[in-house]
């Protein structure tokens, strides 16, 4: 029995160690990266009114990676 509890012991600390993972190296940076677009297209949107769209993708790319780096990305 005791070799039982040692095995499921081990098998919950792997899920959490590769629950926590994913949620680090996947789950976080696409969440990140979703809200970060949003936010650059709303703020791109209000500082690029009116001028031309070169103008337009350098302000969007600017917020985006302004965003991701805030974020940690």
């Amino acid at each position: 029995m005791r070799i039982f509890s040692n095995k499921l012991f081990f098998l919950f600390i792997l899920a959490i160690v590769l629950a926590g993972a994913f949620y680090w190296y996947e789950w976080r940076p696409h969440n990140i990266k979703i809200h970060c677009t949003y936010a650059a297209i709303e703020r791109s949107g209000e500082k690029a009114q009116g001028k031309n769209f070169e103008t337009g993708v350098e302000v969007y790319d600017f917020y985006y990676k302004k965003c991701l780096r805030e974020k940690g990305l």
